[in-house]
């Protein structure tokens, strides 16, 4: 398989990317995802090995990254400044860009990064919260989808 066969084939394999070809909309919307992957993954005071695995993985199957692309990203969103007005814009854009399905998968990813370690504590269901606030969801929306992702489980 040729490299531009590889990036083709990743493209297509990334559901929150799909039919997105402008590259700012890709990259705001990785910056999305990554920055609510940390929220979530920091809502129990660090990050675990586990956690950071999940995100790299999810990374991976939900944009097309290849692993050491989801960790750069990953590392360039901790380094970056989320209280940064235009930073937080961007997130909010980004967010109201993605289709209802799109924006619930993303909850459901953040689902699964705050179950990894099968710690549920009051501090990550904030972050879960917050993160949610972006994509537009309302607390009782929130909790629907909660449920039925541990419901799946």
């Amino acid at each position: 398989m040729t490299k531009n066969s590889d990036r083709a084939g990743r493209r297509n394999a990334a559901p929150l990317l799909d039919g997105v070809q402008d590259t700012a909309v890709r990259a705001d919307r990785r910056l999305l995802l990554s920055s609510l992957l940390l929220l979530v993954a920091r809502g129990d005071g660090d990050i675990s090995e586990e956690e950071t695995d999940s995100m790299i993985s999810l990374l991976s199957s939900h944009l097309g990254l290849r692993s050491a692309e989801a960790l750069e990203s990953l590392t360039t969103t901790l380094n970056a400044a989320p209280e940064d007005p235009a930073v937080v814009q961007r997130l909010r854009d980004a967010g109201a860009s993605l289709s209802p399905s799109q924006k619930e998968e993303v909850l459901a990813m953040l689902l699964e990064v705050a179950g990894v370690d099968d710690a549920r504590i009051a501090s990550e269901h904030q972050a879960i919260l917050s993160a949610a606030r972006v994509l537009g969801f309302s607390a009782d929306e929130v909790a629907g989808v909660y449920w039925r992702y541990f419901d799946e489980r």
